[in-house]
């Protein structure tokens, strides 16, 4: 019988290597595009979200002013937040409809 000590138990156990964070940020989609994808399954055009966030992007009719890169243009994260409170007004002005209609 062969005795097996703790680094040979544990390389049978170990799963898959971690990522680091980098390499984590790096490799997947950012949550612009997950948003997108998002909106694309509940019915709204790709295009139509791309026209909205290029024109958030732009600084163009979100009524206050968001953060901008060293570019002019505002970051992929503020806008995704931007789009999220846009859309969370639409939710509560939904429930608000469904209280009057109850």
């Amino acid at each position: 019988k062969a005795f097996l000590g703790g680094c040979d138990l544990r390389e049978k156990q170990a799963g898959p290597k971690l990522q680091s964070i980098e390499d984590f940020n790096r490799g997947g989609e950012g949550k612009k595009e997950k948003l997108r994808e998002a909106l694309e399954e509940a019915g709204v055009e790709g295009e139509l979200f791309d026209q909205v966030a290029k024109g958030i992007q732009e600084g163009k009719g979100m009524g206050k002013d968001l953060p901008r890169e060293e570019g002019g243009e505002v970051a992929d994260d503020e806008v995704v937040r931007a789009i999220g409170s846009e859309l969370k007004r639409a939710f509560k002005n939904m429930a608000v409809q469904q209280q009057r209609i109850s």
